[in-house]
């Protein structure tokens, strides 16, 4: 769908939200909602939403969990138990996006921020790598947790490689033969040739994502990890068809851990566990050759679809990156780093946590409450993590009443949350979506239902236990003690 933007005007000053994806877009439809925008003009900056450049696949969400607040439109299907296509939340994004614009236009530029100022009057100025400046008074980043992490100086990667990796020319009609995982997904990247050999590295959900497109595009796959594949098989089933069976789980603090060795299920696929990346050159014949050594205090294990065998040694074709993204205050292209200085005066003076209504902290801001980090941006900053994962404080204890299928730390559902509750969505009325409600919510909306069960409290705790989400039919019969789970 094409939408037309307003023209970016370099005089003009914004209410500048960085990013164009679901977190961006769920924090617009909200402050447009609340008339919180008034009569200034909203510029987002970023390229388009992810999503919409993958190729389809399942998300590892139902829908019930991807209702996300403040949005006009759906999901189509929203009882529908099995995973979300990411097309299909693509669309969602796209109409709303849409609507946005329809409702009341907003501009666009597509490039990257590099830096935030504070200059007074304006009261903020955003530099982009495009050389242009943004005036703003208001700036609200929804970005994602950050850009892809690129390969460490001790992966040895040559210059030509590295090259490739950070978007530099390649050949015409080859393609890259260094990518990270999420450009390995898009549809945009050119792609090895099918029955090619392909590399990915890196132990988590997005390179168990890369490992399936590779197996359905036909390729050989070598998957190395520095620790054991098991975590990238989260509970909502959704990389299961990767590994032989039986696949067994061990719940650990609410969580459903894969357990034991794990095998692949393709014949075309070796598992390479404890390993540390040394080398990824250029070798004979233009092939990439990926070197490595056994990762600290682990014992290497290669696998394949009938059990243990020697590390593979033949030279890939495409070597895909998946090794996470930039969010430490060393990493100068972080969030975290770039609004070190914003965000100094606030820290200081410990006022730069966004609470919600129930204290969970939900983002960052500025000491005049005009920069706001939001979304996974927050969730993956240093500074609040600590707040999500310590047991015991009111955003753990959220975490861990989630239904698994949304306990992923800086995930869609997670995201979606706080970005809401740091605009107060839920100020007027409780939030009733069953699988994302907190402790106040549930209350209220046990208050209208017959023969409740012991308390709010009961349930907040008890669901954390629980892998697919909830419906209302389901909810309301377990109120009324005519079922269990």
């Amino acid at each position: 769908m094409q939408i037309t933007t307003l023209p970016f005007d370099p005089t003009a000053i914004y209410y500048v939200i960085v990013g164009c994806g679901f977190s961006a877009i769920t924090n617009h439809a909200l402050l447009l909602a609340q008339k919180k925008l008034g009569s200034r003009v909203v510029l987002h900056i970023g390229s388009a939403d992810p999503w919409s450049q993958y190729y389809p696949m399942p998300m590892g969400q139902w829908p019930p969990l991807l209702t996300l607040p403040g949005f006009w439109n759906k999901p189509a299907n929203l009882t529908r138990c099995g995973n979300l296509n990411s097309d299909e939340f693509a669309d969602v994004n796209n109409l709303e996006w849409a609507t946005i614009c329809v409702k009341k236009p907003f501009a666009h530029l597509n490039t990257r921020v590099t830096g935030i100022r504070q200059v007074g009057n304006p009261p903020y100025e955003v530099d982009l790598d495009s050389g242009q400046v943004v005036k703003a008074d208001y700036v609200d980043i929804c970005g994602g947790p950050g850009p892809a992490t690129g390969p460490s100086a001790s992966m040895g990667v040559d210059a030509v490689l590295l090259s490739e990796f950070q978007g530099g020319s390649i050949p015409a009609g080859t393609w890259p033969r260094l990518v990270s995982g999420e450009a390995y997904l898009s549809v945009t990247t050119p792609r090895s040739p099918a029955n090619g050999y392909i590399c990915v590295i890196g132990g988590g959900p997005t390179a168990a994502w890369c490992v399936e497109r590779a197996e359905v595009l036909g390729s050989t796959v070598v998957w190395l990890s520095q620790d054991k594949v098991n975590n990238a098989f989260i509970a909502s089933r959704r990389n299961d068809g990767l590994i032989a069976l039986p696949v067994t789980r061990t719940i650990v603090n609410g969580n459903h851990v894969v357990d034991g060795d794990l095998q692949p299920r393709s014949p075309n696929t070796t598992f390479g566990e404890g390993i540390d990346i040394t080398g990824i050159k250029v070798g004979y014949g233009g092939k990439v050759d990926v070197t490595f050594k056994p990762a600290a205090a682990w014992t290497p294990r290669f696998t394949n679809h009938l059990g243990t065998i020697a590390a593979p040694t033949h030279p890939f074709d495409q070597v895909v990156v998946a090794i996470g993204q930039a969010t430490s205050y060393a990493q100068a292209e972080s969030w975290a780093s770039i609004l070190k200085s914003i965000l100094a005066s606030a820290i200081s003076t410990k006022t730069h946590l966004i609470w919600d209504r129930e204290k969970k902290a939900v983002g960052l801001q500025a000491a005049d409450g005009r920069v706001r980090l939001l979304g996974a941006a927050a969730l993956s900053h240093p500074d609040l993590v600590p707040e999500w994962r310590t047991p015991g404080t009111p955003s753990n204890l959220f975490f861990r009443s989630l239904t698994e299928q949304s306990r992923v730390p800086i995930g869609i559902t997670l995201a979606a949350l706080t970005v809401a509750e740091a605009n107060g969505a839920w100020s007027k009325g409780p939030n009733n979506n069953l699988n994302t409600a907190g402790i106040l919510d549930l209350q209220q909306l046990m208050a209208v239902l017959p023969a409740p069960l012991d308390s709010a409290q009961t349930w907040f705790e008890s669901r954390g236990s629980r892998i697919p989400p909830f419906d209302f039919r389901e909810f309301s019969q377990l109120m009324m003690h005519k079922t269990e789970y």
